[in-house]
């Protein structure tokens, strides 16, 4: 009596969503990579604001890194190896780690620029040029990598496939729940605070200004037209976060809870709505070429291997601090002091067959 040895040969199919996201893993590791190069290339202009683009970046370079299409097992095994298989490969877990760190990042610069620009008595306290940026980052690591780290106890190998099996039938629903609020709703709801805020305040600075015949050309509307052009940019950036990424948390919320179908859930959410997500890790750069001057004054200097050393000066709090200190010091003396410096289901799914898992 021979016992039969288990088919552990590879499969892989090509198919739309494979090209599609290996044309975007392509297109996000450059894109992100040249950020990165960019925005480090000038030590002195290293910012609060500059480091957590930087750590967006990362995070948004490691996603398009881990999105690129891989061979499944035809049959996994059952033993340790099977199980680390279903438990890293198949539930994808590394990426959807990055892809909340990216969430959470993205959620921490507005917040900065809030209080840069509302709050600078209290900007110092939590944001300063060093080390504190760094440790955010990593508390945000550490965070994105606790709310994902579920997935190491749902999928399982049973029978030759990947499985998830839920102990018991709520969890799923608390998973649903818990994951929608902490890593789309919240951060959505902050970042369109902020970014309202920031908006009115600058608008209304800037009235200020006029009804006051400050002309343009002066140093505090100088300041407020860097911080105007910085708010806009990172409000496309939210934008886009939010068109990318909302069908894809709303039917993984739905799924959850039992509103959305199985088939739906392993169809249209899957093959479009996650392809629409995975384009916001790659969109940034592109965002940052049409709306940033200086970022594309630096992307040509890093293209030309250009050694001038004034031809890249990056837009940052520092930055903006000295030019409204400077306008502060003007408009006290013309205008005594009317201006001041703003300030799935149950056991038995199978998704061997999906683009890529969404547990």
């Amino acid at each position: 009596m021979s016992t039969a040895t288990p088919d552990t040969s590879v499969i892989f199919t090509w198919t739309w969503t494979t090209y599609s996201q290996l044309i975007m893993a392509l297109i996000g590791v450059v894109g992100n990579g040249l950020v990165i190069a960019v925005y480090n290339q000038k030590r002195q202009s290293k910012s609060a604001t500059n480091e957590l683009l930087v750590a967006l970046a990362v995070a948004d370079l490691m996603t398009s890194i881990l999105i690129i299409p891989v061979p499944g097992l035809k049959n996994v095994p059952s033993d340790w190896r099977g199980q680390i298989y279903c438990k890293v490969v198949t539930s994808a877990v590394f990426m959807w780690t990055s892809i909340t760190v990216s969430v959470f990042t993205l959620t921490a610069v507005s917040i900065e620029r809030y209080l840069a620009i509302l709050k600078p008595s209290t900007y110092p306290l939590v944001f300063s040029k060093g080390s504190r940026s760094k440790i955010a980052m990593m508390y945000i690591w550490i965070v994105g990598a606790v709310l994902n780290s579920y997935s190491f106890f749902i999928w399982k190998s049973v029978d030759g496939t990947c499985e998830i099996v839920w102990l018991t039938p709520w969890i799923p629903e608390l998973v649903g729940v818990a994951s929608f609020l902490l890593k789309y709703l919240i951060p959505v709801v902050i970042m369109l605070v902020t970014q309202i805020a920031i908006t009115v305040t600058i608008y209304l600075e800037r009235q200020k200004l006029l009804q006051r015949g400050v002309s343009k050309g002066n140093p505090a509307f100088s300041s407020l037209e860097v911080k105007a052009k910085v708010v806009a940019m990172l409000r496309v950036v939210v934008i886009m976060f939010i068109l990318c990424w909302s069908a894809d948390q709303i039917c993984f919320l739905g799924f959850l809870v039992g509103l959305v179908p199985l088939r739906i859930f392993f169809g249209t959410c899957l093959r479009y709505f996650s392809q629409l997500a995975f384009l916001n890790s790659i969109i940034n750069p592109f965002i940052y070429a049409f709306t940033n001057p200086n970022f594309r004054n630096g992307l040509r200097q890093l293209l030309l291997c250009s050694t001038a050393k004034d031809s890249f000066k990056t837009t940052s709090a520092a930055d903006i601090d000295k030019t409204t200190s400077l306008a502060i010091s003007m408009e006290s003396r013309n205008l005594s002091d009317e201006m001041t410096a703003g300030g799935n289901k149950q056991e038995g799914i199978r998704p061997s067959d999906t683009p890529l898992v969404r547990i």
